[in-house]
């Protein structure tokens, strides 16, 4: 079988495109929450802190207060991850080379790259050309994700690139969502902490068998005798109706009212909170589908807790 492969007309512009990208996936997984501002990234046994100097691009920093310049901690971080897999250089001291190598930086470790730690070449180069946007360090279920700016020194050419990465596996099973860089979400969360002060109780013994429902126990049709209400109980008989009292953005404001049969016994404000993501829904018998949206209650929150 004959191969084809004409080297010769291969775009270079498009090889060192993927080389970008190659870069970008691999500085993906640095720990890039380090270079938040006054992000205390070790305390020291003398009680000195190493201290982030904020910088979002660029492999050196000026330190006004040393009036020396130093690696910036984006380019310690960007190092620890992309010589993770590889080893430190064993160098003859008083010399300037290296005979072999040893002692690789292990779980992405910042603190092994000093501040004047002689830096890779491939290192100086990525932090130099592109400029961190923005970071989602890694969540419960193992997504985070980055945002590069490139900048093209001579042409002031400049393009985004997304770079989004997590364990796939984990992606697929319990959903890749946004709501994290959503200052909304966090809105909704401040919402629903409020809101557990928002209730109106009519009837204080309906309200407090909702309360403690997870600790009674019930018969086969979710019933149960109440003693002090003298009569049966069941959970099937509670409802509620809710209206929207504003939607904005996301968020929508809710005013629910709960009944038991057709007792009305407390109202409460609830919130609800629409987020976009990537989802893989459904069972083997129903079959499987994606879907794009997700939504959130209050009660989702006090369940995340419980977990």
């Amino acid at each position: 079988m004959s191969k084809n492969i004409q080297t010769h007309n291969a775009d270079t512009n498009l090889v060192k495109k993927f080389l970008d990208y190659a870069n970008i996936a691999d500085a993906s997984y640095a720990l890039l929450e380090y270079t938040n501002d006054e992000y205390i990234i070790r305390k020291n046994s003398d009680g000195t802190k190493d201290i982030s100097d904020g910088q979002k691009l660029g492999s050196t920093y000026f330190n006004k207060d040393t009036n020396t310049e130093q690696n910036s901690t984006y380019a310690r971080a960007i190092e620890a991850r992309f010589n993770e897999d590889r080893t430190g250089d064993w160098c003859i001291p008083f010399a300037n080379k290296c005979l072999t190598e040893k002692d690789k930086i292990s779980n992405n470790d910042i603190t092994q790259v000093k501040l004047d730690s002689k830096l890779s070449k491939r290192t100086i180069t990525f932090t130099n050309r592109f400029r961190i946007l923005a970071h989602q360090e890694n969540t419960s279920s193992g997504f985070s994700a980055a945002l590069f700016q490139y900048i093209q020194a001579y042409n002031e050419k400049i393009s985004t690139l997304y770079s989004f990465f997590g364990i796939l596996a984990i992606l697929l099973l319990s959903g890749c969502s946004f709501k994290s860089v959503d200052p909304q979400y966090y809105e909704f969360k401040r919402l629903c902490k409020k809101a557990e002060d928002e209730v109106t109780i009519y009837n204080e013994d309906y309200w407090e068998i909702i309360e403690k429902h997870s600790d009674i126990e019930t018969n086969d049709r979710g019933c149960f005798y109440s003693q002090k209400l003298k009569q049966e109980i069941c959970f099937g008989n509670f409802n509620y109706k809710s209206c929207t009292e504003y939607k904005r953005g996301s968020l929508s404001k809710l005013s629910i009212k709960r009944y038991y049969n057709n007792i009305h016994y407390a109202t409460q404000i609830g919130y609800n909170y629409k987020y976009f993501g990537l989802y893989l829904k459904g069972d083997e018998a129903a079959g499987w589908h994606w879907e794009t949206s997700n939504i959130l209650i209050c009660e989702d929150l006090k369940n995340e807790k419980r977990h």
